[in-house]
């Protein structure tokens, strides 16, 4: 897959990861938030087979083994359980988020979409030849067809294991109360395709393609939204009250009113073609032509991220983010606040992030220094008497002090955080048990050892 990331809410992209040029991604769908899978087919001079999967809530993908057929629908659940569909009836089913899958018989119809219930139980669905909806509950070894005359299901959704709902050409909308063993056909309120379908609940509802609608009474009736742009391929919503609309151009809008009115999110990417989108751990994710994943972060991820450090030898960076702070043991280090640092002192360094919507990273992983001996700037390093001492001894500095001081082990593990204020400080060891411990500057890097008798 290509991945684009932004960060500045769409006004521009940056390609992050290159990949599947010649794949259509037509549906993502993701089982939690990391783990999630797309489905497309190949275009021409692909090699691809169009099944790719994340396990880091779409930051990073990678190919799945899954045959080359053309694949057009995909269906997760939290417990890794989901199926794929294809053309020619083609169909896969997983237990492991797509990391493995095993091929099944198929009905006779290309399978634009599909529903998970466990291993056993599930609904593909599609057209054209052949349309309508197929339910297997013995692990796809056969499949009941329930037809909807000469039309193609595009979408299905479930808001609970009984009550479903099926959307497709032609407007058409059919609906399940009995988890897909019977289905009836309900009045639509447009004749246009509908591409996307959801619910929060077993009556409220929406539905998109040529603009949107609402219901409220489980598709009994419906209410036009507008706002929503033709052709949209995916709706969705994270909360009764917001929720968000993508078109095959890229477009996304939102709704903080439960869909009452609409406002532009984000500019469509240039010269792009969506096929899906879904929401997963604060970020929209949409994909779609030459294997195309869009990533836009808008609010922060229930697990703060973990920032990737790369060890030059004696710097260490991470990426450009608009805060940044470096940390030597646990203690933030004054003014290192670039992508970059320089290590000038023993220690564990750390660095934690924080992006244009103020989300917080967590530490970074350590990147421990071993000194060969102990750092001492002559220009830097103040006098320190009476060293040995029994409790209490003085610094004095030649130049600006530094405001931070650490008092560490041995070991170099931080025992206090002291603060100067003159060219004179005391350090009272008194309390402290004899043996070997260090002074470290840290605005201006310095270490002394000094003995407590």
């Amino acid at each position: 897959a290509r991945v684009y990331r932004t960060l500045d809410f769409g006004a521009t992209w940056e390609p992050i990861q290159i990949g599947a040029w010649h794949t259509r991604l037509n549906k993502v769908s993701f089982g939690d938030e990391q783990y999630g899978a797309s489905a497309g087919w190949l275009t021409q001079g692909g090699f691809e087979n169009g099944v790719i999967r994340t396990e880091d809530g779409g930051r990073h993908w990678t190919n799945v083994s899954a045959g080359n057929s053309t694949w057009l629908g995909v269906h997760l659940r939290a417990d890794g359980t989901g199926w794929i569909g294809g053309g020619q009836g083609a169909n896969r089913s997983t237990t492991d988020f797509f990391a493995t899958s095993q091929s099944h018989p198929g009905p006779d119809v290309a399978v634009r979409c599909a529903w998970t219930f466990d291993a056993d139980n599930a609904i593909l669905a599609g057209g054209y030849i052949n349309g309508g909806m197929y339910r297997t509950t013995n692990g796809g070894s056969t499949w009941t067809h329930t037809p909807v005359g000469n039309a193609s299901i595009f979408d299905l959704y479930f808001p609970s294991d009984l009550v479903g709902y099926a959307v497709g050409e032609g407007g058409i909308i059919w609906k399940t109360l009995d988890g897909g063993v019977s289905w009836q056909f309900m009045t639509s309120p447009t004749t246009a395709e509908i591409h996307s379908a959801f619910f929060l609940n077993d009556t409220l509802g929406y539905i998109a393609g040529n603009g949107a609608h609402r219901t409220t009474d489980g598709g009994q009736t419906w209410t036009y939204l507008g706002g929503v742009p033709q052709f949209t391929q995916s709706i969705f919503f994270t909360h009764p009250d917001t929720g968000y609309a993508v078109n095959v151009s890229g477009l996304s809008v939102i709704t903080t009113d439960g869909g009452n009115t609409w406002n532009s999110l984000a500019a469509a990417p240039f010269d792009v073609t969506i096929g899906d989108a879904a929401w997963v751990d604060g970020a929209l994710i949409m994909v779609g032509r030459y294997g195309d994943v869009f990533r836009m972060e808008l609010a922060c991820p229930a697990v703060a991220v973990v920032p990737a450090v790369l060890d030059l030898g004696t710097t260490f960076c991470t990426g450009e983010q608009p805060g940044v702070q470096w940390y030597l043991d646990g203690v933030a280090l004054t003014g290192d606040t670039l992508p970059c640092i320089t290590s000038t002192l023993p220690g564990n360094y750390t660095v934690v992030t924080t992006n244009a919507l103020g989300c917080v990273s967590e530490p970074s992983a350590p990147l421990q220094v071993i000194g060969t001996g102990l750092i001492a700037l002559p220009e830097n390093s103040p006098q320190v008497a009476p060293n040995p001492t029994t409790g209490l001894l003085t610094l004095k500095f030649t130049e600006v002090p530094s405001r931070q001081v650490l008092l560490c082990d041995a070991q170099g593990r931080v025992l206090d955080v002291l603060r100067s204020t003159g060219t004179r400080m005391e350090v009272d060891l008194g309390d402290r048990p004899a043996g070997l411990y260090l002074l470290r500057g840290v605005d201006r890097p310095w270490s002394v050892r000094v003995v407590k008798e």
